[in-house]
């Protein structure tokens, strides 16, 4: 379930892209270093360090980055969970191709992944984040 702290520091994060700043604090929390290191991972961020109870991330400044984050959303909420079967997640990813906005993330038996991970490993789960409106449409029509 993406929790509230989650979808705060994606929030945060994605709001200090944009603003163009270095770095930006997030809370503390193991959903929040699984995120923070699949976005290093999708180079959109540059990385983090855990202080405490908070995480210092630095961000990348290139407009690559910007444009992944820009319209990244939550879908599944604490309210409503949003889930999706592997032929779903399959269809989405293949219309997606080679979008720069493909940051889709999905929590599954095996963690949190990215769409592309999801689907080569065979899996369906909750959808937790997506960067485009296309995501969040094909997933609420196939539901």
């Amino acid at each position: 379930m993406a929790s509230t702290t989650s979808i705060k520091a994606i929030t945060n994060i994605r709001n200090a892209a944009i603003a163009k700043l270095g770095h930006t604090v997030v809370v503390y929390s193991l959903m929040n270093i699984r995120i923070l290191n699949i976005l290093i991972k999708e180079n959109v961020i540059q990385g983090f360090q855990v202080r405490g109870s908070s995480i210092i991330v630095s961000l990348l400044n290139s407009e690559v980055a910007r444009q992944k984050l820009k319209n990244i959303s939550s879908v599944s909420k604490p309210s409503k969970q949003v889930y999706a079967r592997l032929r779903v997640l399959k269809y989405v990813n293949a219309k997606l191709g080679s979008s720069i906005s493909r940051l889709t993330l999905i929590s599954t038996n095996l963690g949190i992944v990215t769409i592309e991970e999801a689907v080569r490993e065979g899996l369906g789960g909750e959808v937790l984040f997506a960067a485009n409106s296309f995501v969040v449409e094909a997933i609420a029509l196939a539901n």
